[in-house]
Order: C-alpha cells, then structure tokens, then sequence
C-alpha cells in the first residue's frame, strides 16, 4: 500500500511537473526546476535562450549575476535552504549578449511527504520593459515639470539636454529645424552636458551637417550610429566632418516626422563606441515628440504674446504719428520706436529716383553702428538676390549674411563695411517702379521672427499710408506757399523798375523761399552755345556773375538735358550719371551739390536759364520744380517786357540824343506835313528855337520854289517811298546848296515822315578842291616823271663832265701866268657851271631821308638860281643877287633848301611873266637876321602882287591862284612844311608892289662857323701817300687822279676790279677809291674781297659815284657807311672828301 501509494505520489508530482513544464514552456519568463541544492533539472526554452552556454548551467549563479547584486543572491539562497520557505528578489541578470537585464526572481520549494524540499521551481521575468517604461514615464514628468511654463525654444531645449545628461550619460546633444519654414532656420542648438553652447553651430559647423542629412534619399541609416569609424564615411562628408570637430564617435539621430514631412531632428551623442539600447532609442523617440510639442507650445505662446505686445506697439505708434503732418517727422518717429521695440541696431528708411537709385533719407541707430544717412546705392549693389526680390516686391530676409549663400562676397563685404550682420527689407513698389524701401538691421547675424517681419510689413504698410496722407497735406500746404510765394512775388516786381531790378528780387526771393545756397539767371551767348551768368544771389558763397560755360563745361549728358527744354533736376551730383570726372570737379568748385535748372525756350532754342542750387544733396520735389518752372516763366515774360520797356525808352532817349546832337537838320512831320519835331540844328540854320517851328508848314518857312520841291518830296514820303533832292537855297543863304531827304514812318503814332536836310555847300567847296587837287596830283606825277628823265641824262654826263673839270682845272693850274690862262679859266668856270647843274638835277630827283648837315646858304642860293637863269634870262627877267658875305654855316638838309627856294623862283617867274610889262626884276637877297642866331633869304619880284583876299589862303594846301593847269596849289604849302621842319619860318611879307617871302632859318650855334674864301691846300710839308684808283673807265680815273696828285698823293690807276685785286694783292696804299658800278667785279663786290683778304686796308676804302639814285647803291652805302665822292668831280668836293678820310 505504501508503495503504491509512493507511486501515485510519484505519478502526481510527474504529472504536476509535465502540466508546469506545458505551462512554463509557454511562459512568456524564465522557468527553471532544480534539485534540493539547486542543482538545474531542466529550464524553458527562454530560460535556454538566455541563459545556454553560461555558468547557470552549472547551477553557478556568479557568472550572470551583477557582481552588485550576486552577494545578496547568496545570502537569500542560504536563507532560502535552510528555512525551506518560497522567496522572490530583483536581480540584474545577463545572458550571452552579456547584456545585464533587470530580473524578478521568484523560487518556491517543492517538498515530499516528509516536508522535506526535494525540487525548487523557479521563475524569472525580465523587468526591462517595465523599468523603461518607468524610466521613460519619469524622463517625461521631469521634462514637463521643468518645460511646463517656458515660452523660449532654447530654455526648453536646455531642459532637454540635462535630463538626456542625467538619464542617459550622454555629454552631447543637437537639436536642429528643417524642412520648408519660410526664411533661414535657426542655427543648430547644441548642448554639452546639459549646457547650451551658443557657437557651437559655426564653430562644428552643425548647419551644413543638418543640411547633409536632411538632403539624402534615405536618412534612416543615420538613426542609430555605434561607431561612425566603421562607417568608413569621406572625411569631407559634412556630417563625419562635425563628428570629428566635436570627437564624437556614437550617435542616435531622432527625427521629428510631421504630416508627413521631416521638420526636425534631436541627436545624442557619445564620444565613445556605444551600443544603443532599445530602451534608449525609444525615450529619445517619445522624447523627441514631446519637445517638439513643447517647443511649438512656447512658439505658440511667445508668438501671441509677441502679437499681443506688436497690437499694442501699432496702436501707440499710430497714435503718434496720427497728427503728425510732416514726413521726415513721421519717419524719424516710426525709425526710432521701431528700431527700440525690436531691439536692433539700425532703422533706415531709402528712397528711390527715377534712375533706379536709392538714397538713405531716414535713419535711427544704436551708438555701437555707424551712420549711413545720406548714402546713395543701386539695387545691383546689395545683390543679386537681393535686387530680384525688391522688384518684385517681396519682403527681403536674411538672418546671417557672412554665411549666406545667396550673396555675393563683394556684397557680403559691402554690408560688413556698413555693420549690418542680418536684415529685413520691405520694398513699396507702385506703378512697376520702385519707390522706397523700409529697413531693419542688426549688427549681429539674427534669426527674424514671423511675428517681426509681420509688424515690420504693418508698420511699413502704415508709414507708406501715412507719408501719403502727409505729403498730400504737405503739397497742399507747399502749394498754398508757393502762391503766396508767386503772390508776393508780383506784387514786389510790380514796383521795381527794369529787368535787371526784377531779375535781383527774383533770384534773393526764390533763394530764401527754397533755402537755396545759390539763385542765378544766365542768358545764351551770341554763338547760341555758351551760357553767360548775368545776375545771381548767393548766400555767403562766391560769386560767378559773368562767367562763361560752354557745353563742354557742362558735360554732354548734362547738356543734352539742357537741350531738351525740360526741367534738369540733379539731387546729388556724385552718383547722378549725367556726370562724370570731367564735368563734376567744376561743380564741386562753385559749392554744387544738387541743382535744379529751367531752360527757357524761345523758337526752338535756349534764350535763358534758371538755376537753384544748394550745397548739399537735395531730392527735388514735384512742388519745387513746378514752382520754379512757373517762376522762370512769369520772369523771362516780365524780363522780355521790361527789356522792350527799356529798349523803347532806349530808343527814344537814342532818338532824343540823335536829334538833340546831330550835326545835321532833322525833322518829323505828321499827316499835313506839318512839324512834330524839329532837332536844334533845323532851327539854327532857319534862326528859330525848336519850338517855335512846331506846327508849321514849310509854305510858311521857305520861298515858294523851295517849299514846292519839299512838298514834292514830302508826297513821296507819304506814299511810302524814300525820296530826296539837291536844293538850292540861294534864296536863303548865297551859293548854298542843300541835300532833302524825306522817308516815310509807319506804324503808331502821329508822326508820318521823317527827314535830314545835309549842308552840300562844304561839299561842292570840297569837290571843286578835290578836282584842283587831282590836277595837282597829275602835275607832280608829270614833275616826278621829268626829274627821272633829267636824272638820268645828268647820270650819264657825270663821266664825261668829270673829265672836263678834271681837266680844266688842271689846265688852269698848269697855265698859270700864261697866255691860256684866262682861257682855261673860262672852260674850268663853265665846267663848274655844268657840273653844279647835273648835281642840282640830281639832288632834285634823289629819293632819300632828310640828312642835316652844315650848309652855306648862299651856295644854295647859287645852286638854285643857275638851274633857273636860262629861263629868266629867257623871259626877260633880270635878276639881282644880293648875297651877304660870311653869313653863318646852317644844319640843314642842302636838297630840302634847294627845293624852297627854286619853288620861291618858278612862282616869282610866273608872276613876273604874267605881267608882260618892262623892267621885270627878281631878287635874292641873303643876310644876317635880326639876331645872330638866324639867316634871311628874301625872294622879291616886282610883279602883280598878290590880292589881299588871297593873301590870307596862299600857304592852304591846293590853294591856287593861277589857271586850270598852270598851278596846284601845293608848293608854297610843301615849302612852309619844310622850313617849319628845320625850325625855321617862311612869311609872305606886306609889299606896297610886288610880293616878298621871306625864308628864316635857325644857325646851328655848333657849326656856324662863316663862310670865308678856302685857302688852297698847301702839300708842300705832308709826306708822300699812295692812292689806287679804281674806274672802269681809265680817262675818269686819270681826272680823280689829278686831283688827288694836287692834294698830295702818288695815284696808282686799276682800271676794273679785277686790276685793282692784282694791285692789292701785293701792294699797300693810303687810300683807295673805287667807283661803285663796273662791269665783273664791282665796287661791293671789291669791298668785301678787301674785308676777306686785305682787311687792314679796310678802313682806307671810299667810292665814287654818279648812281645816287639807284635802290642797290643806297643800300650799300647806308650798310658800309664809307664816305662816297660823288660825280662830276670838283676840287672842294675832292678835298671834303679827303677830310672825311681823315687824309687831308
């Protein structure tokens, strides 16, 4: 029975035991039976799974154990065996992935009928998922206790990082936005055990990471990364590249999945090799949710509080800049809060010209950034994509231009000049154009808000609205002062008189009414080109009154906008591109910063031109231009009256003056002929005052023959034609002729014709003259003719007559005490005779300036009266010869003397000829004046006389009183020109018969030495001199030698030049005289071969000659300056000769 029953026992337990394994196998925990010592029987298949391969086989707990955990294992199981009583503990527990799993142990003993403890049936359950999950539950109370009430992206984010610190062990994490959000996403947040890290982002150059991953195909490979140096990644791939910075070598890349799209991504990281657990990857999972839901929570929140605090910032500004009615006010005002509410470092507001060119005209900043008001820029300076999105009105955002692709370098430099790190621009474009552009800039890279850019595109909306609304008031206001302005402006320029009065108040007005520098008023040039300033107002700068300026001064852009008769309007000569470095330095001269000029049009062309200018840059407004060109209009039309104001008044003062002034009779007359106007001169010549004859008639003035012929004329006049007459006014004045010349008037006015009267009588006078004086002319053309013709035939006796006084004298000299004595006497005198009068007849004919030189009066005299005596002799006329002894040496010039006097003879001939009565005598009579210092020559003759009325007249040129062709009327008036010129006088004395003419002269105090009898040379004491005589004529050079053998020399003759080179050659001489004109080698021609070859001869050298009127010979002696002996050769002459030599 016993046994039996041990056998159901055994049975039940076996049975028990299949139905536990059935029920343990399907356990989804570890089951296990074991022994009384703990010995393993059998475990589950988990149990295996787990534990296969371990020291649990053995039944040895200490190899996957917790070393932590494994003593207290121990003692339970000691407590465990010994009191036989079911225990349960939590133990960390690895199998063979060596991974320590948190375990609920539970053993409960299985006894026999004895009570005594013969199996212990284990079981295991892995409380990883539970603790997780716990975990996971305590991450997410601690994340929303301590995010709960922030409303900043990068507090949550920090709150993040230090639980992820504190509940994983990881010193990294990044959290980084992606995906389609308008503008640029912020820089990627990271955090270094558990502490945000503010320039991690450039530093490990995180965005571009970002960027990579978010960019490829397939990014769930990057979720979990153990090691990312297996990965075997390019190290110039952007994400290896940020690991390397930042040393990390494991990572788990969570991303934020929203609607589909990847908006998100958190990343933990380890600088070590690390096994991510699923745990762990599924906290960052569930964490990842929860902050971006946190952090969309405080956008949310910070966003209305932002709207809420930008409502408010709107409604305060608007009630500041309601009643303000300025513009610059309004943008100072919108400037300075906007910039303080955001908190940046500048505010600008620009505006835009028709070119395309903006210009700062507003700003407010920060004191740590620089100004930039006043600067000026095109839209291809700020960028490319900058340009593109201003034109087509989008709002330009950038939030860190150093790093942002879309600009240029040359442009992220220019806006690093100007301190501005990140932007927002909000352009107005109207009508197609760009008008202005509001701006906000930080000196520092920025991420803008939604809720900022959207108060900015408010605040710009309202300004533009309320710049509209100002100017608009503005321009009425401006309009309403510039008519009171134009108002005032009349009323002023009505009391000034003439344009250049208008002309100042104009341009002083207009420059204080627009604040200008510089008003001017140029007027075109005669050319049509060049401007003239003509007046101008200048406030303290210099002036440019009558300066000049060609369009080339202008530049040719600017003057063809000139040309183009419509306003020029520069705002800044600097950047407008109608100027360049030729034009721009001229304007920065005169002070020219903006200029507004009005051309003034007349027919097509510039007449005029108004200016303003001012000395800073200056955006004209409409209004200002409108006023200018209405101002330059109403002036040019008050300057064109002015001018024609002064121009009739001009004229009438020219009209007056000419009438008043003029040397001739003038007159107007109305349409019966009578009167208007008379100048004094028509009243003097009819003896009444002007006003006297206002209102005549000429039939009241004049006979009847001559107010017939006005009247004729005046008929003319008035039917439209000129007309005039000569008229003689015997009637009125004897053997006076007058010129009437009668035009006809048309227009206003009363007067109808016009009319000169011209005095002909000096002009017939004048004619009767001109007509003596054309004969006299004829005369002295015929005189000129025949003293050629006579000087020519003297020329050509001068060497036979040479011969014969050479010869005559000596003859003389030879038969001396002899029968022939007294003949050769004769022959010598008339030799003498011949020869005074061939030198008379060429001293007569020679051309040649004035040489004053002592004179012997009466030898003049002499000279004078035998080219005279045949034709006295001739006509019967004896002459006397009263000639006083020794009279003094005068300086004159002997052929001017010669011509008085023989003047003096030829008119006494005449006049004694006409006569025809007996005893008809001709004086001359020299003497002492009635002081020493002058000498007296009286031509008398006892002819007619000269009547008194003629007396009066007889020196006026052409005064004539002999017959047509017998006189012109021109001697006496030449021969008193000639005697003033020495300083002498000649008169016309009163005769009782007869007439007398007295010609004084001066005597030279340093050669009025008297004339006495030459005493013969004396030779006998001078030593023996050489001459060589040089004549291409032998016979003239024997003569010349005869004298010279007299005065004391041995002659050698060279006939020719060549001859006397010969002689020269070798030979020395005294004096050599060579004639000028020979054939072959002529005296210049000798002359300079002695200079070249016998130049200590040169001083010796003198010429003879008989060719004083050739040009040649003049020329060469005045260049020589030799003494010259002139032909026929006489013996005093020889010997004066020989004195200039310095040999007599």
């Amino acid at each position: 029975m016993h046994d039996r029953t041990g056998i159901e026992t055994i049975e039940k337990l076996r049975e028990s035991e299949e139905q536990f394994r059935l029920l343990a196998e399907n356990l989804p925990a570890l089951c296990w039976i074991s022994d009384g010592e703990g010995h393993l029987l059998w475990g589950n298949r988990e149990w295996h799974a787990m534990f296969d391969g371990t020291s649990a086989e053995r039944g040895d707990p200490g190899g996957i154990c917790h070393p932590e955990d494994l003593p207290i294992l121990r003692d339970l199981w000691r407590r465990m065996r010994a009191a036989g009583d079911p225990e349960s503990v939590q133990l960390r527990l690895r199998g063979r992935d060596n991974i320590y799993r948190p375990y609920s142990s539970k053993a409960v003993p299985v006894r026999d009928e004895a009570g005594t403890v013969v199996r212990w049936c284990g079981v295991q359950i892995d409380l990883s998922d539970q603790q997780a999950h716990h975990r996971r539950q305590t991450v997410m109370r601690a994340f929303h206790d301590q995010s709960r009430d922030l409303t900043n992206a990068e507090a949550i984010l920090e709150v993040v990082a230090g639980i992820l610190s504190d509940y994983l062990g990881v010193p990294h994490m990044l959290y980084g936005e992606i995906g389609d959000r308008s503008g640029q996403p912020p820089d990627v947040f990271h955090a270094a055990g558990g502490v945000h890290q503010p320039d991690s982002a450039r530093r490990y150059r995180l965005n571009e990471a970002l960027a990579a991953i978010a960019a490829r195909d397939n990014w769930l490979d990057s979720l979990v990364v153990e090691d990312n140096a297996r990965l075997a990644r390019d190290p110039d791939d952007a994400v290896q590249r940020s690991a390397d910075l930042m040393g990390t070598r494991s990572a788990i890349n969570m991303p934020i999945v929203k609607d589909g799209k990847w908006v998100a991504m958190i990343a933990v990281l380890d600088v070590v090799p690390r096994q991510w657990t699923r745990d762990e990857i599924e906290l960052c999972d569930e964490l990842s949710d929860r902050v971006w839901a946190a952090i969309a929570r405080a956008r949310a929140e910070a966003a209305l509080q932002e709207r809420e605090r930008h409502q408010a910032f709107l409604i305060d500004w608007s009630d500041k800049i309601r009643g303000e009615t300025r513009a610059d006010a309004i943008i100072a005002t919108t400037l300075e809060w906007l910039g303080g509410h955001l908190g940046v470092a500048r505010t600008t507001y620009a505006e835009c010209d028709a070119d395309g060119l903006f210009t700062v005209t507003g700003e407010w900043r920060d004191d740590r950034v620089k100004t930039i008001l006043g600067n000026s820029f095109h839209l291809k300076q700020v960028g490319a994509a900058v340009d593109r999105q201003w034109i087509s009105g989008e709002i330009v955002r950038y939030d860190d231009v150093a790093i942002d692709s879309r600009l240029e370098p040359v442009v992220t430099a220019r806006y690093a000049a100007a301190q501005i790190g990140a932007f927002v621009s909000i352009p107005l474009v109207q009508g197609g154009r760009m008008q202005s552009a509001l701006s906000v800039q930080h000196d520092a890279a920025r991420h803008w808000r939604e809720g900022e850019v959207q108060l900015m595109r408010d605040i710009a909306e309202r300004t533009w609205v309320a710049l509209e609304r100002a100017r608009v008031q503005a321009a009425l206001e401006e309009r309403e002062r510039n008519q009171r302005f134009l108002l005032g402006w009349n009323d002023h320029i009505r009391r000034e008189n003439g344009a250049r009065a208008i002309l100042g108040r104009t341009l002083a007005s207009l420059a204080e009414h627009l604040g200008a520098m510089r008003t001017n008023f140029a007027e075109t040039a005669a050319d049509g080109h060049d401007l003239i300033v003509l007046q101008e107002y200048s406030n303290g700068r210099p002036g440019i009154v009558n300066q000049r300026y060609s369009p080339s001064d202008l530049g040719e852009r600017l003057a063809r906008s000139h040309a183009s008769g419509e306003p020029v309007r520069v705002d800044n000569i600097e950047t407008d591109a109608r100027f360049d470095d030729q034009n721009r330095p001229l304007f920065r001269s005169l002070g020219i910063a903006s200029v507004l000029t009005l051309p003034m049009m007349r027919g097509g062309r510039i007449v005029a031109v108004l200016s303003v200018q001012h000395d800073h840059p200056h955006q004209w407004r409409d209004s200002e231009v409108e006023l200018v060109r209405d101002l330059a209009d109403r002036t040019l039309t008050v300057i064109e009256s002015a001018h024609a104001e002064e121009r009739l008044a001009e004229n009438e003062a020219r009209l007056s003056a000419f009438l008043e002034n003029a040397p001739v009779a003038m007159h107007l007359k109305d349409e019966n002929g009578r009167y208007l106007r008379v100048n004094p001169e028509f009243a003097r010549a009819l003896g009444r005052r002007p006003e006297e004859l206002i209102g005549i008639h000429p039939d009241e003035l004049f006979p009847p023959r001559i107010a017939q012929e006005l009247a004729r004329l005046e008929a003319i006049g008035q039917a439209g034609s000129v007309a005039s007459a000569e008229i003689s006014i015997e009637e009125i004045i004897p053997d006076a002729h007058v010129l009437s010349m009668v035009f006809p008037i048309t227009g206003a006015g009363e007067a109808r014709t016009g009319g000169f009267t011209l005095d002909l009588t000096e002009r017939k006078r004048a004619e009767a003259a001109l007509a003596r004086s054309r004969e006299a002319l004829y005369q002295t053309e015929k005189l000129t003719a025949l003293g050629s013709l006579l000087a020519g035939v003297s020329h050509e006796l001068n060497n036979p007559l040479s011969i014969v006084v050479a010869q005559a004298v000596m003859m003389e000299r030879q038969s001396r005490g002899g029968e022939l004595a007294e003949r050769a006497q004769k022959i010598r005198k008339a030799a003498d005779r011949c020869a005074r009068i061939v030198q008379t007849f060429l001293a007569m004919a020679r051309q040649k300036r004035p040489e004053r030189a002592p004179v012997d009066l009466n030898a003049v005299v002499m000279a004078a009266y035998d080219l005279a005596e045949y034709g006295l002799k001739n006509d019967g006329i004896a002459a006397i010869r009263d000639l006083a002894p020794a009279l003094p040496r005068i300086s004159a010039d002997s052929d001017q003397l010669h011509q008085i006097i023989i003047n003096l003879i030829v008119n006494a001939q005449q006049a004694l000829v006409e006569t025809g009565a007996q005893g008809r005598t001709l004086t001359l009579a020299t003497r002492l004046g009635e002081t020493a210092d002058a000498v007296i020559l009286d031509v008398i003759d006892n002819g007619p006389g000269i009547p008194e009325e003629a007396r009066r007249r007889v020196f006026e040129p052409f005064y004539t009183t002999k017959p047509q062709g017998q006189g012109t009327g021109v001697g006496l008036s030449f021969s008193q020109g000639l005697a003033e010129a020495h300083g002498g006088r000649l008169e016309l004395m009163p005769t009782a018969a007869g007439a007398c003419f007295r010609l004084t002269l001066p005597v030279d105090p340093d050669q009025a030495v008297p004339v006495g009898i030459a005493e013969a040379p004396t030779t006998g004491d001078l030593p023996l001199r050489r001459a060589l005589v040089v004549d291409d004529e032998r016979e003239i050079a024997e003569s010349l030698a005869d004298f010279l053998t007299v005065e004391g020399f041995s002659c050698d003759i060279a006939v020719g030049g060549a001859a006397a080179q010969l002689r020269l050659a070798g030979g020395d001489y005294d004096l050599i005289v060579s004639d000028l004109r020979m054939p072959g080698i002529d005296g210049p021609t000798l002359h300079d071969w002695i200079a070249a070859r016998r130049p200590d001869l040169i001083d010796r050298v003198g010429f003879a000659t008989g060719d004083t009127l050739g040009a040649a010979a003049a020329r060469f002696l005045e260049k020589v300056r030799r003494p010259v002996l002139e032909k026929p050769f006489m013996p005093d002459a020889v010997h004066h000769f020989l004195q200039q030599m310095d040999l007599a």
